[in-house]
């Protein structure tokens, strides 16, 4: 996982040294991502797993069309996941422990939106909404700490390598001057594909992984908006 953070680091480094036009409407954001998984068994949803918090790391270039419409595809890591609830019962079936699982989730996604805005010179709020492909890098199943035993998860192990799903993102761009926004973006990244499609519990068994996050960021932005460098 440090691995890759690292690798995307680096990239966003080297890629900063890069002539300035080739960032024209490029934004990096960094915060914080809560992963929500839905799980049932037989259509009948069980309330097994609480959410857990990640952050993720992303940049995404805008392609205008107008003053207003733009496509904006986004790729980004994500640390999602989940934790599971476990409890420790004595003889007499009292609860002397209450255990946490945590499983890790981490994905690299691309992001495909159309973007409509308001535009103005200062304050510019707008929603995104597109198809998400999530693609699984590295994942470690929760440790259920018993008092005497630790036994291993095994829900890490059958989520499918890659899922599908779609994000609808809502943000504002505030014009601190010509060259600098602070931006605020709030996604929400609901699943379609069945994180179990390719396990044994295919047929009876579903699991589906929704993500909020939240990112605030002040970068440097090459905006040009002349009708020139308008997509046509």
């Amino acid at each position: 996982m440090i691995k890759n953070i690292s690798l995307l680091l680096l990239i966003l480094i080297i890629s900063s040294n890069v002539r300035a036009q080739i960032f024209q409407n490029v934004s990096f954001k960094a915060g914080y991502v809560s992963s929500d998984v839905s799980y049932s068994i037989n259509n009948e949803t069980l309330e097994t797993f609480e959410s857990k918090g990640g952050v993720f790391l992303s940049i995404s270039k805008e392609f205008l069309l107008s003053d207003i419409f733009s496509i904006k595809p986004y790729l980004g890591y994500y640390q999602k996941g989940f934790n599971e609830n476990w409890l420790e019962t004595n003889e007499n079936g009292e609860i002397v422990k209450e255990i946490l699982a945590k499983t890790y989730l981490d994905y690299i996604s691309l992001i495909f939106t159309a973007t409509i805005k308001y535009d103005n010179p200062i304050i510019t709020p707008y929603i995104s909404i597109g198809p998400r492909l999530d693609f699984l890098i590295n994942k470690k199943n929760g440790m259920i700490e018993f008092t005497n035993v630790s036994i291993e998860s095994f829900w890490a192990d059958r989520v499918s390598k890659w899922s599908y799903g779609a994000s609808i993102i809502v943000g504002v761009d505030y014009k601190i001057a010509d060259d600098l926004s602070l931006i605020l973006e709030g996604s929400y990244n609901p699943d379609i594909s069945d994180l179990l499609r390719d396990s044994a519990f295919k047929d009876f068994m579903k699991m589906k992984n929704n993500t909020f996050d939240i990112g605030v960021w002040t970068v440097p932005q090459i905006v040009d908006k002349e009708k020139s460098n308008y997509i046509k």
